[in-house]
């Protein structure tokens, strides 16, 4: 299979016309879709890389280095979207209202004297690492 055969493929695996792809790749009409689906085989990097994006996969799937991945590009940036979007202080706030034990503790150590505070993160932290290594942490529990 051609790299020109995986991205015309791709972009019906997905439903999208010629006309859908060359709007997403910033071309004027469906001709430069043609062109690449059907002689594709000489692309820049960096056009790769667009088709790629544009295909939610990896350029390297196109490519034919790798087979069609489970994770495409789209998910994972779903995935950091997420991760990044989520705002612990949001989150330790929205808990404290619901919960007052949570909202006595976190006052607590609040009220605490600076460098035992320290120790308290400093331990908070290492917990941390060792689930890590355990491979039982969770990045996305935070509260």
């Amino acid at each position: 299979m051609t790299v020109g055969d995986r991205i015309r493929e791709r972009r019906k695996e997905l439903g999208m016309s010629q006309d859908d792809l060359a709007k997403k790749m910033g071309y004027s009409g469906k001709s430069a879709i043609s062109r690449i689906e059907n002689e594709g085989n000489n692309l820049t990097t960096d056009r790769v890389s667009k088709l790629a994006s544009a295909l939610d996969c990896t350029p390297g799937y196109l490519m034919g280095w790798t087979d069609k991945e489970t994770k495409t590009i789209e998910h994972i940036r779903k995935t950091l979207t997420n991760i990044d979007s989520v705002n612990p202080l949001d989150r330790v706030l929205k808990r404290a209202e619901s919960d007052p034990e949570y909202k006595e503790c976190i006052i607590t150590i609040l009220n605490l004297k600076k460098d035992i505070r320290q120790e308290i993160y400093d331990y908070v932290d290492f917990k941390a690492c060792k689930h890590k290594q355990g491979g039982s942490y969770d990045s996305q529990q935070i509260v």
